[in-house]
């Protein structure tokens, strides 16, 4: 048995040499010259092989130009010729400034149900060279690929991307007797079939999808000869070509990152929706959504907003910022100058409630950071309380705390409609208690004072600032108050006293994820 033998017989039964060479194992460049790869293999097309069962006729060879019975006609140049020039045509591609490209190709099952008769077929024939467990051919959808990327690439004056990160064709391909040639399966596998028109929507209706074929029918997972009673081995020469159903461009998938400042305590992060009603006009996310969408081309709802945590609607979150990230599909722009980044930064900062900064793009593997800053990290708060009595030497000296502790947290009521009921415990780094009018930030916090001070009635004697450190995922009013002992122990225990909170803001998150950067300095308008 030689590498001629196994040839002769897959060109025999129907097989197009560039289908042949996938099942010699064929790899790489060697599809951009068939003949000349096939040459390489050992395969002589001077010497006509000697005529038996299963080779090949000069009819049969004639026929094997423009048809298949592996592919069903796909590597014709009549149909190659076709999707390239449908391509080329697509004013879709010219929609994205992406240097790169690349190709997705979908089948339909009935390629799947031909390649499974080709192995059945050639695993009783050569059942020295192929098995029933490794897989008999080089992928029919990389072999597509591998032949028209380095064109399309050339033709578009672009470069191939295998990341997915520059725009991808897609190309769908259908046969018109596909339904057809697929009912003997009912035939092979009846409780499997059964089984999908029993729980049709378990299923979405479909009697057979290509992830179940090829979990289902393989030469290991099914009787072999009960397929060969009912499916053609090797399957029969096809009737009809393969035909190219629609095409698709979509530009890639873009992440930008940066942090944000939330400078009002009337906003929500995310759009706040309760029982169908909106609560808010706008959030945190939506004005940063909304400026930095239509740069790339895409609409506000198609962004995913993300951040290394959230605050509640009446809390600020000041210093550097939370950091966030955008992941925005199909974008038409894959590159954001920082001139760009800067004219962004500077309208979402008019808005006065919301400023944003370090606005960059960011890989797909750096999204880890906004995970673990959600959960490992420490993050500093201030709050602004108010005791039932007035602030004394000794009550500053009980919540200056330096060493860490844990505190239980019982999930709190006001979260419980979004949150499972159970114990978190949460480590407090610091406590410091102090009232110092010098500070900036705590003027404005001062301010806010005043204003609960005349509607409450309550002297500015009994108002304290508390600076926490904490456990990213800490509930910073219930550690104060302590929610009737469900934080335990709570400011509110350590001190023995009553104490709530008027005003907190977030300090600092530590995490410093994304890198700085100075967009205003290229910013031109």
């Amino acid at each position: 048995m030689s590498k001629s033998d196994i040839f002769n017989y897959l060109n025999g039964i129907g097989c197009c040499n560039t289908c042949s060479l996938r099942y010699l194992n064929g790899r790489f460049n060697n599809y951009l010259n068939v003949e000349k790869s096939l040459l390489v293999h050992g395969i002589d097309f001077e010497t006509p092989p000697n005529k038996s069962e299963g080779e090949p006729s000069a009819k049969r060879l004639k026929q094997n130009e423009d048809m298949c019975v592996a592919c069903l006609g796909l590597f014709s140049s009549s149909c190659l010729d076709n999707v390239l020039e449908q391509v080329f045509q697509s004013r879709d591609i010219k929609l994205y400034e992406n240097e790169t490209v690349l190709t997705s190709v979908s089948l339909p099952i009935i390629v799947s149900l031909r390649r499974l008769s080709i192995w059945v077929a050639l695993n009783e024939k050569f059942p020295k060279y192929f098995s029933s467990t490794d897989p008999p051919d080089v992928s029919i959808k990389d072999v597509v690929k591998l032949i028209l990327n380095p064109k399309i690439c050339e033709k578009l004056n672009k470069t191939l991307e295998l990341n997915q990160s520059g725009i991808m064709i897609n190309l769908f391909f259908e046969y018109p007797e596909e339904s057809e040639e697929l009912k003997p399966l009912w035939e092979v596998k009846p409780e499997l079939i059964a089984e999908r028109c029993a729980t049709p929507r378990k299923f979405n209706r479909e009697m057979m999808t290509r992830a179940a074929f090829e979990k289902h029918f393989n030469p290991s997972k099914m009787n072999v000869h009960t397929y060969a009673k009912h499916v053609p081995v090797p399957p029969t020469f096809p009737k009809k070509q393969l035909k190219l159903d629609k095409i698709t461009i979509n530009g890639p998938t873009v992440f930008v990152a940066g942090r944000y400042r939330k400078l009002s305590r009337s906003l929500s992060q995310t759009p706040w929706i309760l029982k169908g009603k909106r609560m808010m006009e706008e959030s945190v996310s939506e004005i940063i959504v909304e400026n930095v969408a239509e740069f790339f081309g895409v609409c506000p709802e198609n962004v995913i907003f993300s951040s290394s945590g959230r605050e509640d609607v009446d809390v600020r979150c000041l210093g550097k910022g939370r950091p966030f990230v955008l992941e925005i599909p199909d974008a038409r722009k894959s590159v954001l100058p920082q001139s760009a980044a800067g004219v962004m930064e500077a309208v979402v900062e008019k808005t006065h409630k919301v400023s944003i900064r370090n606005l960059q793009t960011v890989k797909r593997e750096e999204l880890t950071h906004i995970k673990q800053g959600e959960e490992n990290k420490k993050k500093a708060y201030r709050a602004l309380c108010v005791t039932n009595k007035p602030v004394t030497v000794e009550l500053l000296k009980k919540l200056n705390i330096s060493q860490e502790f844990t505190t239980d947290q019982i999930t709190p009521v006001r979260v419980l409609h979004r949150r499972p009921l159970r114990i978190r415990q949460r480590k407090i780094y610091q406590i410091k208690g102090a009232i110092s009018k010098g500070d900036y930030i705590i003027q404005v916090m001062l301010f806010v004072v005043k204003l609960f001070s005349h509607s409450c009635g309550v002297d500015d004697h009994r108002m304290i600032i508390l600076d926490i450190i904490t456990e990213a995922g800490t509930y910073i009013k219930e550690l104060v108050h302590g929610e009737f002992g469900r934080t335990s122990p709570s400011i509110c225990s350590i001190i023995g006293q009553w104490i709530d909170i008027v005003a907190l803001d977030v300090m600092k998150i530590d995490l410093e994820w994304p890198p700085e950067v100075n967009n205003f300095t290229h910013c031109s308008s």
